[in-house]
């Protein structure tokens, strides 16, 4: 069926150096197209044996040692200084006060606005102003969530130029004194017995250049030195990673000069990015608030985590020809997940019932090692007044809603009955059988002071329970995500995207169909979106699940406008075999077998220039597609009615 097809999945999976490999087919010869997949940390999924494995973040990060440091540079002008982050706004600090785990070495140029050495991350002095925060803070929080060991050395100023203030390697600029500061702060800390890995650069810098056409015209090259000169003689990495940033809007005369530099720096290099600033909340011409520069930490940090790609996760949850899953970041607010003899696990009798009992390594887990935990549970009569509970304690935020899971197993050759401990009140009673499950429960968050979490015996349900037990999440999510094992403190796995895929000879714009069999994660109120378009928002095929609970949206977009836009029911959480036809006058959609429309779109407006095929909108840095999809298709020619029907059959 169909001439030219780009096809994923349906069984048949492979990756390559990080790399989920699509296969593209014209006239009979296959070759790869390649999806890459971010993700800055690991990541678990289910494998064919069933077992529960583990998939790691894309790049070298110091997992080995609290002992070595993974140390970013922060250099440029005003907006790498975070010129008008007032410290009163400066970001609240999550519950296990990440920022004291976080080195920080700062200098404002040439001001006695600068750190004593290295201290802890925290606000910063400058000259004639007070206290400021930059984007490292939030940059440096998702690198210790991620599972770095992060230091900062800060070496900014506002309105410096890299042609006559920063300029050349060995021309006694900006430049060669920060090299000399920065090699010394290494020394410290390897004096202090670290050992430090150079681990990335970002720079924020340009805008000075962008008043003058000639210092402009020669930012390329500038800039190609000092990246050039930092990897060789600095970080001894020819491979170091460079995130290049300027304020696109800023009203210089020639800033368009300086993105364009930056742009054609990282298309030329795999390991430079350019991460934007538009849309960043702005106190003035140039300059971000507050707010905007926390947004600007995060930008930075998934501009660098653009750089390679996560292994993907081909997960076999309830069906045996996997799917590709997608999901969206989440934490696990257990901070011991696996270690229930730990003390942040209460353990404890209510009425006349009996503590439980905690016996570590037991019996084989869903990982496939032994480290189930046994919990006996006594609570000595039937009374419903007799309960024996093990939970963390938890302050929430009150209003949210959020999903306790555990694996559980009889440790009997009897079914065992228990209860979810949510909110300090008795939840959903569970049944533990002779196999392991994921049990999980759903609340909403009733107050913001601390509350019981767990799983509990209670008399009048079963006297006793005897279970085994194992990984254990709670998360602010309306649904449980994929396990994130934790081990002394909360864990976070960021979110995925996967995009990019084949190229403009891979696609037709004026005829084709794009298919897929997805299922989405939830009905959490958010879009979905994946398809084909031109690398924008303007010329697009797109297929998503809408923010409305089970409803799926078919959208064509052509030179800006939206031609087609319609939305269909579905059961959104059920696996469904979907078909977009798009041609003059014959496009319509297919849901498994059933032709939605009984007269085709008269449309005759099609997108131009469709290049890519991604799991998200265009070039859009929302709506990325969580879910689930076994198989993905892309044809370079409308099929037939009977040849969709078979097709999503």
């Amino acid at each position: 069926m169909g001439k030219g097809i780009v096809k994923l999945g349906e069984g048949q999976w492979a990756t390559k150096d990080g790399k989920l490999l699509a296969a593209k087919e014209t006239n009979g010869r296959f070759k790869n197209a390649e999806f890459t997949v971010t993700r800055g940390t690991d990541a678990t999924y289910t494998d064919k044996d069933g077992l529960i494995k583990r998939v790691s973040a894309p790049r070298n990060r110091n997992t080995t040692s609290s002992n070595t440091l993974d140390l970013f540079v922060l250099a440029g002008q005003s907006n790498a200084m975070g010129w008008l982050g007032d410290a009163s706004s400066y970001p609240p600090q999550e519950p296990n006060l990440l920022d004291s785990s976080i080195k920080l070495n700062y200098e404002q140029i040439g001001t006695s606005s600068k750190s004593d050495g290295w201290q802890t991350l925290g606000p910063q002095q400058r000259r004639n102003y007070g206290e400021i925060f930059g984007p490292e803070v939030t940059f440096s929080r998702l690198l210790k969530r991620g599972g770095y060991n992060p230091a900062i050395f800060k070496y900014t100023q506002g309105s410096t130029s890299l042609a006559d203030d920063w300029r050349a390697p060995g021309q006694s600029g900006h430049y060669d004194t920060m090299v000399t500061k920065f090699n010394a702060a290494v020394l410290d800390l390897q004096n202090q017995g670290y050992t430090v890995n150079i681990a990335g650069f970002i720079w924020i810098q340009g805008e000075q250049d962008a008043t003058d056409a000639t210092d402009a015209g020669n930012y390329q090259s500038n800039l190609n030195a000092i990246i050039s000169d930092f990897r060789t003689n600095v970080a001894s990495n020819s491979t170091l990673e460079f995130v290049l940033g300027v304020d696109e809007g800023n009203p210089a005369s020639n800033i368009n000069t300086i993105v364009t530099a930056q742009t054609n720096i990282a298309n030329g290099d795999a390991n430079i990015v350019r991460s934007s600033m538009v849309g960043l909340e702005k106190a003035d011409s140039t300059h971000l608030t507050p707010a905007g520069i926390i947004d600007h930490g995060k930008r930075i940090y998934d501009s660098m985590f653009d750089l390679a790609s996560a292994e993907p996760r081909i997960d076999f949850t309830d069906n045996t020809d996997g799917h590709l899953l997608l999901e969206p970041e989440s934490t696990n607010l257990l901070p011991y997940s696996e270690d229930f003899s730990d003390s942040s696990w209460v353990k404890n009798g209510f009425g006349n019932a009996l503590s439980p009992v905690v016996t570590l390594d037991t019996d084989i887990s869903p990982d496939g090692t032994q480290n189930a935990s046994r919990i006996e549970m006594d609570c000595t009569s039937t009374s419903s007044s007799d309960y024996s509970a093990i939970y963390q304690q938890l302050a929430l935020d009150g209003g949210s809603e959020y999903t306790i899971s555990f694996y559980v197993k009889s440790n009997t050759s009897y079914n065992q009955d228990l209860l979810f401990f949510s909110n300090s009140s008795f939840s959903t009673q569970i049944t533990a059988t002779s196999e392991w499950q994921r049990v999980e429960s759903t609340f909403t968050s009733n107050s913001t002071n601390p509350r019981n979490f767990g799983l509990l015996a209670k008399g009048n349900v079963q006297q006793d329970v005897d279970i085994l037990i194992w990984g254990a999440q709670l998360e602010e999510l309306s649904y449980a995500t994929s396990y994130i094992p934790t081990n002394g403190g909360q864990v976070t796995r960021d979110g995925e995207t996967c995009r990019d895929a084949g190229e403009a000879a891979d696609f037709n714009s004026e005829e084709g169909v794009l298919y897929a069999e997805i299922a989405a994660l939830a009905n959490d109120g958010t879009y979905r979106i994946f398809g084909i378009s031109d690398g924008t928002q303007s010329n697009e095929v797109n297929l998503y699940y809408r923010v409305d609970d089970n409803i799926i949206t078919a959208k064509l977009r052509a030179g800006g406008s939206s031609v087609i836009f319609e939305n269909f029911n579905i059961t959104a959480t059920n696996f469904s075999k979907v078909a977009f036809r798009y041609k003059s006058g014959e496009s319509n959609v297919f849901i498994d077998g059933v032709k939605q429309k009984a007269s085709d779109y008269t449309t005759t407006s099609m997108p131009v220039g469709l290049n890519s095929l991604q799991f998200r909108e265009g070039n859009s840095s929302s709506g990325f597609f969580y879910g689930k999809c076994k198989a993905i298709r892309v044809y370079k020619e409308a099929l037939s009615d009977s040849e969709l029907t078979t097709l999503t059959s």
